[in-house]
């Protein structure tokens, strides 16, 4: 990482929270960081860049949330939880957060530069509520999240009841709403592994009759 990365994510944070997402761009953002323009360009073409790698603290912080989904834990419930832990993680930085969730309403290619970034958060998200994002189920069930997500966020940017009550109404409707797909994914990953384990004892067992045929005709 550059020397000047870290300023800079730090000069983001700031000015977009005071000025907004609109009006926050990398020249201004260089200045606030203390780096020069030339540079700041090099590094994040677009302000978008150094907002996705705030995220990673993000994502370093769901990880080591003790609160995570046990074994044998009701996967809705875990979702939820994973859910509302990330969305804590931004209430810590509200200001910040919220004002990028609102800008990038109107900002396409900043909304797709934090979406490819946002898939490794929608892993950190699955793996603290003990569901594995692996296979196609595991594509599936990103999917699945991640439009939860999106619309949990754009409510959370406008929530500002002080225990998100607005947030966690959202969040429950709409997981009622998907819980089915997860559920199903979730099933279709169970059935794929099974299946994988069944094609390894075939073969296994293919492998341990060719041997002993092969032993039998030279001892004959």
């Amino acid at each position: 990482m550059s020397d000047s990365k870290p300023a800079l994510q730090d000069a983001a944070k700031v000015l977009i929270a005071r000025k907004g997402w609109v009006r926050s761009n990398v020249p201004e953002i260089a200045s606030e960081a203390g780096v020069s323009i030339v540079e700041a360009l090099r590094i994040a073409p677009n302000k978008a860049v150094l907002v996705a790698g705030t995220l990673d603290a993000v994502d370093a912080q769901l990880a080591a949330d003790p609160d995570r989904a046990g074994a044998g834990a009701d996967l809705r419930d875990s979702i939820f939880a994973a859910i509302m832990a990330y969305v804590d993680q931004l209430q810590a930085e509200r200001d910040y957060f919220a004002a990028v969730v609102q800008g990038l309403r109107f900002d396409p290619i900043g909304s797709a530069i934090i979406a490819a970034r946002f898939e490794q958060s929608l892993d950190a998200i699955l793996d603290h509520a003990g569901v594995s994002a692996n296979l196609a189920a595991g594509f599936a069930r990103r999917r699945a999240v991640g439009v939860l997500m999106l619309e949990v966020l754009r409510v959370w940017a406008d929530d500002d009841s002080e225990d998100l009550s607005g947030t966690m109404a959202a969040l429950n409707n709409r997981l009622t709403q998907i819980e089915g797909l997860i559920q199903s994914a979730l099933g279709a990953a169970l059935t794929v592994a099974a299946k994988v384990q069944e094609i390894r004892g075939g073969i296994g067992g293919a492998a341990g009759a060719a041997d002993a045929a092969s032993a039998a005709d030279q001892d004959g």
